[in-house]
């Protein structure tokens, strides 16, 4: 049985980037929060802290054959009538042509990573549902 401390096998392993898109990591993108600017807090803490933590942890997986998987928040319809009831109640509707649903230049999937989109709060609920 592999320890927690075992080292990487290249092949066993994946990172799973989540939700990071420019309408949520970009000042004045976001449709419902217009009120922000670049310094609020989210833009604040997007730029300073998850943004650059997320970069080396990009380059490490794809320097070393992990599998990268990118999801992000976007309905499968432009009228998003598959989102889920908490994605209509909340608002949010990242339709599949929004420019800035994707991921910014520094994070977007390269060659083979998959970009898998998710229709409710929940990564594992919604691939779930898509997939039934």
């Amino acid at each position: 049985m592999p320890a927690r401390d075992a080292p990487f096998r290249e092949g066993e392993t994946t990172l799973l980037i989540v939700d990071m898109q420019r309408i949520w990591l970009e000042p004045e993108l976001d449709p419902h929060h217009p009120e922000r600017g670049p310094d609020h807090q989210c833009y604040k803490t997007a730029r300073e802290i998850a943004i650059p933590n997320t970069e080396p942890l990009l380059q490490a997986a794809r320097g070393n054959g992990a599998e990268v998987l990118h999801m992000i928040i976007q309905s499968l319809t432009e009228d998003g009538r598959d989102r889920s009831l908490d994605h209509k109640l909340t608002p949010i509707h990242v339709h599949p042509s929004l420019h800035e649903g994707l991921p910014p230049a520094n994070l977007v999937p390269v060659d083979a990573e998959i970009m898998l989109p998710k229709t409710s709060s929940g990564v594992l609920s919604s691939q779930i549902s898509t997939m039934c």
